[in-house]
């Protein structure tokens, strides 16, 4: 059985916010959103922490970017949670403040940190059914996994394991606590059954 839990994320709403851009000066957030390499808004260093947090208290968690920002590829989103993690650590005077984001690694499979895009990318696949893909593609249907987003497309089957936030301020202290409540759930739960691993190597 794999002990790995997936945690599909969405950006917007999730880890960007207008709650972030409207607490920095405008001359202040000019700087911040030039410096940014997606040519979009920061990521709030303060939800980074806290997500950031999560995934250090719990190994087993592996990212799976769920949002259209993934259109702007694994490299750029890395770079905005690594801006993220070093606005943290200045903020916080923490030089040696761990990163711990992992994003789900598959060998042989370069696109595993991401759910697929629809056959037209402009009219892309409503969320749910993405991630209902991308486990029928790599996973057996009874992988653990959470969902982090502030939208609601999601299918019947999916709305235990969805954390909805409120996208005006994303990430915050309401929902690290869900996650941690319903991480913690999952793995005690006599209800999960034997699956195929969905780790890298397996």
């Amino acid at each position: 059985m794999s002990d790995v839990i997936l945690v599909f994320t969405d950006w917007d709403g999730v880890l960007v916010h207008p709650a972030f851009m409207h607490t920095v000066p405008t001359e202040k957030y000019a700087d911040i959103f030039n410096s940014n390499n997606l040519s979009a808004d920061p990521i709030d260093p303060v939800s980074f922490g806290l997500l950031n947090h999560l995934f250090f208290e719990r190994p087993e968690l592996n990212m799976v970017c769920s949002s259209t920002w993934r259109a702007d590829g694994r490299e750029n989103l890395e770079q905005g949670l690594k801006d993220a993690h070093a606005s943290l650590s200045r903020a916080l005077n923490t030089p040696d403040l761990p990163y711990a984001i992992r994003f789900h690694d598959i060998p042989g499979e370069p696109d595993s940190w991401r759910t697929d895009f629809g056959l037209d990318t402009d009219m892309d696949l409503a969320r749910g059914k993405a991630i209902d893909q991308y486990l029928i593609r790599y996973c057996d249907p009874n992988q653990k996994y959470i969902i982090l987003d502030d939208d609601a497309d999601f299918e019947a089957h999916q709305k235990s394991v969805l954390i909805r936030m409120n996208g005006y301020r994303g990430f915050g202290i309401e929902e690290f606590i869900q996650a941690e409540d319903l991480i913690g759930a999952m793995r005690f739960s006599a209800l999960s059954a034997p699956q195929k691993p969905c780790v890298p190597g397996a």
